[in-house]
């Protein structure tokens, strides 16, 4: 099958945080339509027209004052504002990913999404991870940009998990009154779905280049550098569901 997006209804692809790994995100997104990278105003120049000389349109914005809990309001300033300054209507599709995650079959993915018939309803996180009560792997994502913008469009100051202060303030948001703090999986199934079993079933390889931790999962390759595949996190049953 050959996977292709109308011009119509093609999501906006929204790259963000620094440009540490420019080289690896050109090779693998410069070759995309309508991705943008949302990243800080004092990055290095000579990167930034790296990028912006592949296609990839480059916005500029200042880092928070706080960045926040585990970098929490960095990545939700840097994917607010690359939504607000690309999207064409708020019914149109997103796809935010990390500046340091590369998926070589990203149109395939995405294809495969759009094919969701809740894909306008949810968000779609990667999985639900078990720890701290539940809450989301948010490495990427995709959805509405209404939604995506109700998600990320947020600042925090306290000190709980990142992904746990963004799960409860959105479900806050889109609950009101009717909000409880349950994070179960079984609870969040109505408000997202998961890409997870889209890479296992495709067989496509999600890989992220973050520093070394001595994660089980993490791999080489062929250059020597550290990555982890999300998709294995399917073997993970212990923490991961989907």
């Amino acid at each position: 099958m050959k996977w292709t997006m109308s011009t119509s209804t093609r999501p906006v692809i929204v790259i963000q945080g620094p440009t540490n790994q420019a080289a690896r995100m050109v090779e693998c997104y410069s070759n995309m339509r309508d991705v943008h990278w949302c990243t800080w105003n004092d990055e290095p120049d000579d990167r930034l027209e790296f990028i912006r000389a592949s296609g990839i349109q480059v916005i500029k914005i200042k880092k928070p004052d706080n960045p926040g809990y585990g970098n929490c309001n960095m990545q939700a300033l840097s994917t607010t504002d690359g939504l607000i300054r690309t999207f064409a209507n708020l019914s149109q599709l997103a796809f935010k990913i990390r500046h340091d995650l590369v998926i070589p079959e990203l149109g395939k993915l995405i294809c495969s999404l759009q094919d969701k018939p809740d894909i306008e309803s949810k968000l779609f996180f990667p999985a639900y991870h078990k720890g701290e009560g539940g809450y989301l792997v948010d490495y990427f994502c995709m959805g509405t940009v209404i939604r995506m913008l109700e998600y990320w469009n947020q600042v925090h100051t306290d000190q709980e998990p990142a992904e746990v202060m963004m799960l409860k303030n959105y479900m806050k948001r889109i609950l009101r009154d009717k909000y409880t703090d349950d994070r179960s999986f079984g609870a969040l199934q109505p408000y997202f779905g998961y890409i997870l079993p889209h890479l296992v079933a495709l067989n496509i390889d999600a890989l992220w280049y973050k520093k070394p931790a001595g994660h089980w999962l993490e791999e080489k390759d062929s250059k020597g550098d550290t990555f982890v595949n999300i998709r294995r996190y399917a073997e993970d049953k212990e923490w991961y569901q989907a």
